[in-house]
């Protein structure tokens, strides 16, 4: 594609959801994907990708409202879906990490060990070094 001075390249819907999948499957960083279309403006996929989710939530609004919900209500819906999604990441976070410390915690070789540990250990080596002063 040609580069395009102070314009957007010109791009069908396809490539720029294809674009945005490439980068969220992190098969391809903003800069190379702004060269694929002749573009030197790295943040080009994060215009196309919040372009793509304002479109995907304006839609989301007009089906509520279709079904019978006030414009209001179809925002505050939309508003409470996205909440409870962010809430699902965060937990499904939450689990992982959990997972992670059990199987850590039942490895035969895991020793818990104080944070202070390494530094009492410095501190007592130091102080077998010090001998009194004679006066």
């Amino acid at each position: 594609m040609a580069k395009q001075k102070g314009k957007e390249p010109i791009a069908t819907k396809e490539q720029k959801l294809k674009a945005i999948e490439d980068y969220r499957a992190g098969l391809k960083t903003a800069k190379q994907i702004a060269e694929e279309f002749g573009s030197t403006n790295k943040n080009l996929i994060h215009a196309w990708k919040y372009e793509f989710e304002e479109r995907a939530k304006g839609e989301r609004v007009d089906e509520l409202k279709n079904t019978g919900y006030s414009s209001e209500a179809a925002k505050k819906i939309l508003e409470l879906e996205l909440e409870i999604v962010e809430y699902q990441k965060k937990l499904a976070e939450q689990v992982l990490i959990n997972d992670l410390l059990k199987k850590l915690r039942n490895q035969s070789s895991y020793q818990p060990e104080k944070s202070a540990t390494g530094l009492t250990d410095i501190i007592r080596s130091l102080n077998q070094k010090k001998k009194p002063v004679k006066q």
